[in-house]
């Protein structure tokens, strides 16, 4: 089955970057763009480097929230404010044996992945 990631990057170049390094692997449906100015809030993002561990096949931790990421605990309806120096994402599909591999990648490239994303397929 084929899973839809999401990393966010600080410039284009990043993403593009990323992009080329993933192409050694099965990846489909690639695309860098601008992160939407309405996509900016509601997210949690952790540095890819925080995320999976190859060498084990056991997954790292996915509690950590990245800096320039603020949550305001203090209200119920309180939301995530992305930092303003994210400005591309990059989405791609990977067969799920592959994941791994894909995660070095985004952690060489200093990507930021979403938590929840992490957590719905089980990456922690």
């Amino acid at each position: 089955m084929d899973l839809k990631m999401i990393a966010y990057f600080r410039t284009e170049n990043d993403a593009e970057s990323a992009a080329a390094s993933l192409q050694k692997l099965n990846v489909t449906d690639v695309l860098v763009d601008e992160v939407p100015s309405d996509n900016k809030r509601g997210l949690v993002l952790i540095p890819a480097v925080n995320t999976g561990n190859t060498a084990t096949g056991n997954h790292g931790p996915t509690n950590l929230v990245a800096p320039g990421y603020l949550k305001d605990e203090s209200t119920e309806d309180s939301m995530d404010t992305m930092d303003p120096h994210i400005t591309h994402v990059l989405e791609f599909h990977i067969p799920e044996e592959e994941i791994d591999s894909a995660l070095k990648e985004l952690r060489q490239a200093d990507a930021m992945l979403d938590k929840t994303m992490l957590e719905d397929y089980k990456i922690h």
